[in-house]
């Protein structure tokens, strides 16, 4: 996935920091975990969000991985 830039586990974990701020999720009172969530899909949903991006590249870069996962 790395070398069809792909990967996006390391844009996901800076995100999560990001919105949590050191804060363990577990913790938080309920109002807060959803506006973390709420955060998050905001951030991973925008037309410039490089997740967003690269998941909707998979198809493409990587028909060979995806393919099985598509027709499960």
């Amino acid at each position: 996935m790395k070398e069809r830039e792909i990967d996006i586990l390391k844009y996901v974990e800076e995100d999560i920091n990001q919105v949590m701020q050191g804060r363990e999720f577990e913790q938080l009172p309920d109002t807060e975990k959803e506006k973390v969530i709420e955060a998050l899909h905001k951030k991973w949903t925008s037309p410039d969000s490089i997740v967003r991006n690269r998941i909707k590249l998979m198809p493409i870069k990587s028909p060979d991985i995806i393919k099985p996962i598509l027709d499960s």
